[in-house]
């Protein structure tokens, strides 16, 4: 910015006029507006001087006539003055060649333009506003690593088969394009997989396969940034809550523990208590008309500091959200064909899909409900014996390519579980309506979480949801103990 910090009123446009004087206006009064705490206000060295304009044509005159009765009506002080007139004030001035002038009386000079936008700044950042440095790209767009593939369903009992029918027919209604294959169709499509024990199967023809979660978490975080998200790191403490005060009181009528529980259920969540990721840093609040409870994993313990779960009535239907540590093996099998081998999830809850082109794969299993109380959740270390136990028989005796294997890699994370049905909880809480829940996710956080959050921006901006309807997936199946389960194909 190259600017010599002249102020001045004289112009042709009204608006040009107005938005010098209201320019004057603030910096008569700088100091008063970006004094910050008990500092000495910024010197900005106003240096007044009024500005002078010359017309050597009777065109020129005739215009600057018409300019001067704008100012003056706009309410600038500004003397016009014939060639005598300017002789006599400006007598080192030589003005053979001038018709007519103007000369300002007041609110016009030179500032520091620099000293301005430094105390502006300062200004700004005491109240919150966030400077980033850097400068603007026409970035590449964001590569999140999608690796095309179908996704294998089998179904190995008539049940099973009679199930996979139906979710069939509910796909390919909602549009999916999913082929449902019977076992000599799966022996012919997939020659060098075990299909002796299998009646049915489903394999998705688009629209499926692998990517980088980690990348479209990141691709997201920076536009969100760059849309005026802010970012906070630190821990939840805790909840502010609100009282609703046009509740009537109670103590005279009821008796206190009535009373009491009458007051908790009129109070509104205003915000939170967050603790910065800083030394020696105290919880400080946060307020704002949402909430939304999106921590994972931890969204169970979230909700208990806001009495979910713990209290009465309404507040006494917990958010059944664990964190349930899960392993993913990386492995490398040279023998299997890359190209035709599908996402496959095994009826047992082993899966295997690539990981990248090529014959890197990466399995698990889903775990049983017997299989899941047996595994150590309180940390992350990866249980070796589980693959060789639990994933790499099946995945062998489905796939026998499988059997020359090397583990490349291995590591486990935390899933946020729904303990009631395994079914994502979203939307508002049921007494707490500007908290909004979304957690329970699952093994499908990244496929459905996205959806999810346009759900929400659609019950903010128009009040419902308008794309897909997700009120079946709130919290009043908890109140109603009535489960929503999924069958996985």
């Amino acid at each position: 910015m190259l600017s010599c910090g002249g102020i001045t009123q004289q112009f042709c446009v009204p608006e040009h006029i107005e938005m010098s004087m209201f320019t004057t206006e603030f910096l008569r009064h700088a100091g008063e507006h970006l004094r910050i705490l008990d500092n000495d206000p910024p010197d900005i060295h106003f240096l007044p001087m009024g500005y002078m304009h010359l017309a050597c044509t009777p065109e020129d005159a005739e215009r600057m006539r018409n300019n001067w009765k704008l100012q003056v009506e706009k309410g600038a002080r500004i003397a016009m003055l014939n060639h005598d007139e300017l002789t006599a004030k400006f007598p080192f001035i030589n003005f053979d060649d001038v018709i007519l002038g103007t000369y300002g009386l007041e609110n016009e000079g030179c500032i520091d333009a620099w000293q301005l936008l430094s105390a502006i700044r300062e200004k700004n950042i005491t109240l919150g506003v966030q400077y980033v440095k850097g400068e603007v790209e026409d970035n590449d767009p964001p590569d999140i690593h999608f690796l095309p593939m179908g996704y294998m369903h089998l179904a190995c009992t008539p049940e099973d088969a009679e199930r996979m029918r139906n979710n069939w027919k509910l796909q390919v209604e909602k549009g999916a394009r999913i082929a449902m294959l019977n076992h000599d169709e799966l022996t012919a499509k997939f020659p060098f997989i075990n299909f002796d024990d299998v009646i049915l199967g489903t394999y998705g023809l688009e629209n499926e396969g692998c990517i980088d979660a980690w990348q479209l978490l990141s691709a997201i975080r920076e536009k969100n940034i760059t849309l005026g998200v802010q970012y906070v790191k630190g821990e939840v403490e805790g909840f502010l809550f609100e009282r609703n005060h046009g509740m009537r009181e109670l103590h005279g009528f009821e008796d206190d523990e009535v009373a009491d529980e009458m007051k908790e259920s009129h109070q509104r969540i205003r915000g939170v208590f967050v603790r910065p990721q800083m030394t020696d840093a105290s919880a400080r609040p946060i307020r704002t008309h949402f909430v939304v409870n999106a921590a994972g994993p931890w969204a169970g313990k979230i909700a208990e500091m806001a009495g979910i779960g713990k209290g009465k009535g309404l507040l006494a239907v917990k958010l059944p959200v664990e964190p349930r540590k899960r392993m993913v093996f990386m492995v490398y099998a040279p023998d299997v064909p890359p190209i035709d081998m599908p996402a496959l999830v095994d009826p047992s809850g082993v899966y295997c899909l690539q990981e990248e082109a090529g014959n890197t794969f990466i399995c698990g299993k889903l775990p049983t409900k017997e299989e899941d109380e047996k595994i150590n959740h309180t940390n992350l270390e990866v249980d070796y014996d589980f693959f060789y136990e639990r994933v790499w028989p099946i995945l062998a005796k489905r796939v026998p390519a499988f059997k020359n294997i090397k583990i490349k890699n291995a590591w486990a994370g935390y899933e946020d579980v729904n303990t009631f049905d395994n079914s994502p909880i979203i939307g508002e809480h049921l007494l707490y309506t500007n908290m909004h829940i979304m957690c329970g996710f699952g093994n499908r956080g990244v496929q459905h979480a996205l959806a999810a959050g346009r759900g929400f921006s659609e019950r903010i901006f128009d009040g419902a949801y308008t794309s897909i309807n997700m009120r079946k997936f709130d919290m009043r199946r908890l109140l109603k103990m009535e489960k929503l389960q999924e069958t996985y194909g």
